[in-house]
C-alpha cells in the first residue's frame, strides 16, 4: 500500500503562628498542603473522546497520549489494572498528543477504527506490536498499515475514513487544548482535573486513590 496515499500532515506551606505574650508562646497549629492545581475541565473532558470504565463514575482520568510512545505503552497496562482494582470507580477519557514524527497518521487511524467500534481492540495492538511498526520513534504508515491488516479492521474502510473532516478536526481540538495547558510529554495524567504532582507510576496510583477516598 503507497504510504503516500495515507500521510496526512497533521501536538503548604506549614503554617505556624507564634502569639508571644511574656514567656507564653501559644502555637496554631494548621495542616501542611500545598493548593491543588485543578485544570480548566474544558481542556480536559470532551464528549468525543474515547472512553472506558463507568460514566457515572465519579474519577475520571484523563490521559493525553501518543501512541508512538514507548511509556504510553509501558502504562496502559497499569492503568487498565487500577480499573480493575476499582470498578466502577473509574472512568479513562483519552486525548491525542501525537508529538512523535508520523504519529499524526496513527491517531487518525484509531479514529476511524472507532467508527467499527474497534478504537480499543486496535489500541492495544498497536501498542502490542510497536517495536512493529516504530523505526526510532518514528511511525511508519505502511507499518502500522500492515501490523493492522491481520485485526477485524476492515482497512478500505479505514482509508476512506481516516481523513475526514470530523476525525481532523477532533484531533485537531485535542492538540489546541493540549498546547494550552499546556501538555509537554505522553503519557500525561489528570484525574479530576488535577496533574500528577510528580510522573510516576506510583504518583498516578496516589493520586487515584486520593480521589477515591474523596469520592467514595
Amino acid at each position: 500500500m503507497n504510504a503516500a496515499r495515507w500521510l496526512l500532515a497533521g501536538l503548604g506551606l506549614i503554617v505556624v503562628f507564634a502569639i508571644a505574650g511574656l514567656v507564653i508562646f501559644e502555637q496554631v497549629d494548621q495542616k501542611s498542603e500545598t493548593p491543588s492545581i485543578v485544570i480548566e475541565q474544558s481542556l480536559l473532558e470532551k464528549k468525543y473522546s474515547p472512553k472506558l470504565g463507568n460514566p457515572d463514575a465519579r474519577v475520571k482520568i484523563v490521559e493525553y497520549f501518543d501512541p508512538a510512545c514507548g511509556t504510553c505503552a509501558a502504562f496502559y497496562p497499569f492503568v487498565k489494572q487500577l480499573m480493575s482494582e476499582n470498578p466502577d470507580k473509574i472512568e479513562l477519557h483519552m486525548r491525542y498528543a501525537p508529538f512523535h514524527q508520523g504519529s499524526d497518521f496513527v491517531v487518525m487511524v484509531l479514529e476511524a477504527a472507532r467508527l467499527q467500534n474497534l478504537f480499543w481492540e486496535t489500541l492495544e495492538v498497536l501498542y502490542a506490536n510497536q517495536d512493529k511498526w516504530t523505526r526510532q520513534h518514528v511511525a511508519v504508515p505502511d507499518l502500522v498499515i500492515q501490523v493492522l491488516s491481520g485485526t477485524p479492521l476492515d482497512m478500505s474502510q479505514v482509508q476512506v475514513d481516516y481523513r475526514s473532516e470530523r476525525i481532523i478536526s477532533r484531533i485537531q481540538q485535542d492538540i489546541d487544548d493540549g498546547m494550552a495547558i499546556p501538555v509537554e510529554q505522553t503519557p500525561e495524567f489528570f484525574v479530576n482535573g488535577q496533574p500528577l504532582p510528580s510522573f510516576g507510576y506510583q504518583q498516578l496510583r496516589n493520586l487515584v486513590e486520593q480521589e477515591i477516598a474523596a469520592q467514595y
